[in-house]
């Protein structure tokens, strides 16, 4: 791999930080609320900069949601990639992966839930169909996940796309229902918990 010049490490970072100084106003103050003047003043580079990484706030939205996106799927990916492991053990792993994900990035998984749905697909269609195609990729790798669990009698029987899709949305609708009750990190892992007993099938005589 062709290692990165100091510019382009400084390039990345500068980048990084507007992305991340919009992804808090985003969260906070919507999308339609949040201004490029606020992104300039919170991320401490002046609005010429700024457009030099971002033709306009929708490019900027853009990229924040589908860079986050895709970090996501790299850590799933990583979750499932040992084949040594059993289904069970994969999808303990990977739910501990999806915690420690939604801690560390809470600011944003707030941003996608509560926002994403209500930005206009008009404004923004690319938007729409990156965030469609990140959808059916995650969708196909649960589902990969739970054919192979139920194939070793690991899992519950169901289709598994539609299991894959009922994961998805009690992953959401749990980490919805803990960001806002404000609870500790131990109470989301206990709250996935119980998802991975309706999946896992308890094998105890």
């Amino acid at each position: 791999m062709q290692t990165k010049t100091r510019r382009e490490r400084e390039r990345e970072q500068k980048k990084r930080d507007i992305l991340d100084a919009a992804q808090v106003l985003f969260a906070e103050k919507g999308f339609h609320g949040t201004t490029m003047a606020e992104i300039s003043q919170a991320s401490e580079f002046p609005l010429g900069t700024i457009y030099k990484f971002f033709q306009g706030k929708e490019q900027l939205y853009h990229d924040l949601i589908v860079e986050r996106g895709r970090a996501f799927g790299r850590i799933l990916n990583r979750s499932l990639r040992d084949e040594t492991l059993s289904p069970k053990a994969k999808l303990a792993g990977m739910m501990n992966d999806i915690a420690d994900y939604f801690v560390d990035n809470k600011a944003f998984i707030r941003l996608y839930i509560s926002q994403v749905i209500h930005v206009d697909a008009v404004l923004m269609p690319e938007l729409g169909r990156n965030i469609s195609r990140m959808h059916d990729e995650m969708i196909s790798l649960y589902a990969g996940l739970m054919a192979s669990g139920m194939a070793s009698g690991d899992f519950v029987s169901a289709e598994p796309d539609e299991l894959a899709e009922l994961f998805q949305g009690m992953i959401t609708s749990t980490f919805w229902a803990w960001i806002q009750a404000e609870e500790p990190a131990d109470r989301l892992s206990e709250r996935l918990q119980t998802i991975y007993t309706l999946i896992a099938k308890d094998r105890r005589s």
